[in-house]
């Protein structure tokens, strides 16, 4: 495996002093996402609100339902709302 890649971002998880350690470049990771429709769970969370800014940065497009909006365990809700 190869060395990570330091990036500048927010202080996340594996940050120290600011620098996090990624092993896969910002530029990279903007082109895979750019245009993407990603459907983040629990959007609205700690975590979940980080990885859709994180996602919208690199040009995605993010869904979330809250779970007054979409059961996650009604399979046909669900398939129908992600497919809408």
């Amino acid at each position: 495996m190869s060395e990570p890649i330091r990036q500048r971002s927010w202080a996340g998880p594996y940050s120290t002093a600011g620098v996090v350690f990624s092993p896969v470049p910002a530029v990279r990771l903007a082109s895979v996402w750019q245009g993407a429709t990603v459907y983040v769970a629990g959007h609205r969370g700690l975590i979940g609100s980080a990885l859709a800014a994180r996602f919208r940065r690199a040009g995605a497009h993010v869904m979330g339902w809250s779970s007054g909006e979409l059961d996650l365990r009604d399979r046909e809700a669900t398939i129908m709302a992600v497919s809408s």
